[in-house]
């Protein structure tokens, strides 16, 4: 199907899908979410998959949307959040209740600390109601990939060593790259070219992660994020550990398609 992902096409501010339980979270709330994020990721996504033969559906693209604008949130949260320890044991807890609760209580949760984005917790919602429709083994994957991504989060603010720094980068990378892969409906996940956008999503992710860490690791240092030393050579040695992934996206005729597809798709999201 064709879908146009722009910054404020209909296609992105309005559902392409509807999910049980969307009900209870307003058009305009909707669009307030969705407005934001990282829907300029959503559109790269898009590129390289339709670059590498997928025919996406309704279903995945919203879903896709959805996670997007959730972890941006949640990435924001926990970024912003004075006491990184405390942030994470805060998604922790609230995140091994989000399939127990309600969405009229997720959506009234009074646990969030004052300040927190109020788009949060219906993004939350609206994911919750994306994900309900997977299989058990499918959601058991995306619970332990944002589970396993706290639990680095936590581990990377305590580390002061480069080496271990890196291993944590590529971890988060790995599991952040599921979120994407592993929320995609049967019908995409079926088709014969899902290998091969696993692949390049993966190689995408570890290149972002480790490029966009070796661009911030001053400003992460400096505000207590990281206890890596931003020194020249420790700002080189995690650049250089995104050569592979890098390498491997243009490295075959597939790849290289779906790369130059994703940043020509990118390029376009806030042309009106």
């Amino acid at each position: 199907m064709e879908f146009h992902l722009r910054a404020r096409s209909e296609d992105t501010l309005k559902p392409v899908y509807q999910f049980d339980g969307d009900e209870v979270v307003e058009a305009e709330s909707y669009e307030q979410c969705m407005a934001n994020g990282y829907m300029s990721t959503l559109s790269f996504v898009k590129g390289g998959a339709e670059a590498l033969g997928l025919d996406l559906d309704n279903e995945t693209v919203e879903r896709w949307k959805r996670v997007c604008n959730a972890a941006y949130l949640i990435d924001d949260f926990l970024d912003t959040a004075p006491d990184i320890q405390t942030a994470c044991n805060m998604y922790e807890a609230s995140m091994a209740r989000v399939f127990e609760a309600t969405n009229e209580q997720l959506l009234n949760d009074s646990s969030l600390p004052p300040g927190t984005d109020k788009r949060l917790q219906p993004a939350i919602v609206l994911l919750k109601n994306s994900v309900g429709t997977l299989s058990e083994g499918r959601v058991a994957q995306l619970k332990n990939a944002a589970a396993t991504i706290n639990d680095i989060a936590r581990q990377k603010q305590s580390c002061d060593d480069p080496a271990q720094y890196v291993s944590f980068l590529k971890r988060e990378a790995y599991y952040t790259s599921i979120l994407i892969t592993e929320s995609a409906s049967e019908e995409v996940r079926r088709q014969d070219a899902y290998p091969e956008f696993i692949r390049w999503w993966q190689h995408t992710m570890a290149l972002a992660i480790l490029g966009d860490t070796a661009i911030d690791l001053k400003k992460d240092y400096e505000q207590g994020v990281t206890k890596v030393a931003p020194t020249v050579r420790n700002i080189a040695k995690i650049a250089l550990h995104g050569y592979l992934p890098a390498h491997a996206m243009i490295h075959t005729v597939p790849q290289r398609r779906a790369t130059i597809s994703s940043l020509i798709e990118r390029s376009k999201f806030y042309r009106t």
